[in-house]
């Protein structure tokens, strides 16, 4: 496992592949995060080598120390870290690996924490093939295009619809560091970018920022916004301003970047506020996560998702079947753990027995009464 903490660059992409050639796995990092937030990545994940940016190396070298990480490399050049330089003046053959696509680790982003805490999310070659593959069919990249790479690679969206996107269709990437309202604007006029990647408080800044009116976007045909949900009246508004159409996707970390995709066929005809289609060889229900019963039109339930780009799984699952049963208790009086385990033992089959009891003033529940599991879960453990 090697840790690739860095933001956009062109460096970026020799050194996600050359470790993904010689066999490894990657796990992506914002370079954005604390020293502590770092190193208990690096723990999670198991790495044994780290590539880092000069910008965050200082950071990367902290964290890489406190595991005890002395294999070191810098996309550039860092006190303490190999150059980067060093790596392509090596000769002999390259490695070939012996890698099933099909259970092999590629990379193991982790999950930004929205419903739960952050995970580890285990992502096979297939997952990631499968999911450049199904972006294809509706967003078909040619080496024509110029896409803007704003959106972060250590984040699925931008590692797939971007990254790997351009590079299946020998397009143009142009990277950008870090957003910044005019430095987007430089990017989508002076390189003639046709598609263009966006979340919510970009296309704010688009549809009311007055620098906008100063550069020429004609070359944008495609606009696509993740993320986040955006509202539709914005959305509208950008349009209006900007002379090109702003779709939706959807997706998580989980399934490897999109499940629903607007295809840029039906740009026109999918409404801005639409989701759009299931991506190829995708099945999804919507379901009351109660009782695992479809719940009917137009009623509130869990999105299911099953297809070639879902994750073979969660990292450090527990040493049981992946998952154990944990109790959270709102008691009246005292009581003990063990005895309350046993007595629940007595009572259901073994696979179903409380592993562990969580002591707790209320049940966190939503106003109709369902209970808050995602706070349950940022509970210790």
């Amino acid at each position: 496992m090697v840790a690739l903490i860095s933001h956009n660059q062109p460096r970026y992409a020799l050194g996600l592949f050359a470790a993904l050639a010689a066999g490894a796995a990657v796990t992506p990092m914002n370079p954005a995060l604390t020293t502590d937030e770092l190193t208990k990545q690096l723990l999670a994940s198991k790495a044994v080598a780290v590539m880092s940016s000069e910008q965050a190396s200082t950071h990367a070298g902290v964290a890489a120390d406190a595991v005890g990480i002395t294999d070191r490399f810098a996309l550039g050049e860092a006190d303490g870290f190999r150059p980067f330089s060093e790596l392509l003046t090596e000769r002999g053959d390259p490695p070939r690996p012996a890698v099933d696509p099909r259970s092999s680790l590629a990379v193991l982003p982790f999950s930004s924490g929205t419903t739960g805490l952050s995970k580890g999310v285990m992502l096979t070659h297939r997952n990631v093939v499968a999911s450049i593959e199904q972006n294809r069919t509706g967003w078909p990249v040619t080496d024509d295009d110029v896409l803007a790479a704003i959106l972060p690679f250590f984040h699925v969206a931008g590692f797939t619809c971007v990254l790997n996107a351009a590079l299946r269709a020998g397009a143009t990437a142009v990277t950008l560091a870090r957003y910044q309202l005019e430095a987007h604007l430089q990017m989508l006029q002076n390189h003639r970018v046709t598609r263009a990647y966006l979340v919510p408080p970009m296309v704010l800044d688009l549809a009311t920022a007055s620098v906008v009116d100063d550069y020429d976007l004609s070359s944008v045909r495609f606009a696509l916004c993740g993320a986040a949900p955006l509202d539709v009246d914005l959305a509208r508004r950008a349009e209006a301003r900007l002379g090109f159409l702003i779709r939706q996707g959807y997706g998580m970390t989980e399934a490897s970047s999109i499940t629903n995709m607007v295809p840029d066929a039906e740009f026109a005809t999918i409404p801005a506020g639409a989701i759009g289609r299931l991506a190829p060889s995708t099945e999804a229900r919507l379901v009351d996560p109660e009782t695992g019963a479809d719940v009917a039109a137009g009623e509130p339930g869990e999105l299911w998702i099953r297809g070639p780009q879902v994750m073979a799984g969660y990292l450090v699952p527990h040493r049981e079947g992946g998952e154990a049963p944990r109790a959270f208790v709102v008691t009246s009086g005292p009581i003990d753990a063990e005895m309350l385990m046993a007595w629940v033992a007595e009572r259901v089959a073994p696979y179903k027995k409380v592993r562990s009891v969580e002591f707790v003033d209320t049940i966190p529940k939503s106003p109709n009464g369902k209970i808050l599991r995602r706070l349950l879960a940022a509970q210790p453990t």
